[in-house]
């Protein structure tokens, strides 16, 4: 039996504060950041096991 942990590549957050999500991951929990480039910009991925966590801005609302 395998765990749904194991089968998932990331998960995607949405934030209204990106960076202040970030210094939390970073600094309260210490997850090393890696960036990646996508169309819309650099993406903050944190590695978490076998799978990551991307942080995107969310959507403005109107």
């Amino acid at each position: 039996m395998s765990m749904l942990a194991d089968q998932i590549a990331y998960v995607a957050l949405a934030s209204n504060d990106p960076a202040a999500t970030c210094a939390v991951f970073e600094g309260h929990f210490g997850l090393p950041r890696a960036e990646f480039d996508s169309p819309e910009g650099r993406v903050p991925v944190y590695a978490l096991g076998r799978s990551a966590l991307a942080v995107f801005p969310a959507p403005a609302t109107r």
